[in-house]
């Protein structure tokens, strides 16, 4: 009977303890995922798109159409390659440590390559600018059209069309005041890939940490508890 009520005991006892251990296994995978996620999306490159768009703001506040919004158009596309252009959006872009490697040559490749416009008609471009890393598009991009615009009001009065280019889409960010937004950039088979390995990495570390320290308060008990006996035994006697 008394070895019965004994089984019973450490069954009732060891139903909540495997409850309380899958629950606290669930919870540190729940972490260890969250924790992959975050390191991969901060310290992964993940390729994206950002987008900006400029509109033309004219002298008598009318929208541009007609020859005057193509050559809007056309002189803010051709701006783009210019080597007065890129040496100052080199020099943005070196101030806020994001410029790539290789000085002007490599700000205008970018800019040839990685930038494109579209025609959104009357007055109106948008720039989109691809890249392998989507930490690095809103700032980048940023610094080019700000540029841009800057140029376009210094160069409007000598200009046919007259209409300086402005950014609609100005809002305040941690960083600042920002305009661009990220439209790409979802997570590749490679990028998923990491971040389980980043995630594995977390849990099984986790684990063993946690083991560790069973192992060691498990031993420091076991001395404590014979210690004890052994006290109790001295008194005794």
């Amino acid at each position: 009977f008394l070895g019965r009520s004994e089984q019973q005991m450490v069954r009732r006892w060891a139903r909540p303890r495997s409850v309380a251990t899958v629950a606290w296994v669930l919870v540190i995978l729940g972490v260890s995922m969250a924790a992959g996620w975050f390191g991969t999306r901060e310290f992964v490159p993940i390729p994206g798109t950002a987008t900006v768009s400029l509109v033309a703001s004219a002298v008598g506040g009318s929208p541009l159409t007609g020859e005057a919004a193509e050559g809007w158009d056309a002189w803010h596309r051709a701006l783009a390659t210019d080597p007065a252009f890129v040496a100052i959006v080199q020099k943005r872009l070196a101030s806020r440590g994001i410029a790539p490697d290789g000085g002007e040559p490599a700000t205008g490749r970018m800019l040839a390559e990685d930038l494109s416009f579209e025609d959104e008609g009357s007055g109106r471009l948008r720039l989109v600018l691809s890249g392998p890393d989507t930490r690095r598009l809103e700032p980048t991009l940023d610094a080019i059209a700000t540029t841009m615009a800057s140029e376009s009001a210094r160069h409007a009065p000598r200009r046919k069309d007259g209409a300086r280019a402005t950014l609609p889409t100005e809002r305040l960010t941690g960083r600042g005041v920002a305009y661009a937004s990220v439209v790409g950039g979802g997570l590749s088979d490679a990028t998923l890939l990491r971040m389980g390995g980043i995630t594995a990495s977390i849990f099984l570390a986790a684990l063993l940490l946690i083991g560790v320290l069973y192992v060691f308060l498990s031993r420091s008990k076991r001395i404590f508890e014979a210690q004890e006996a052994a006290e109790e035994s001295a008194i005794d006697a």
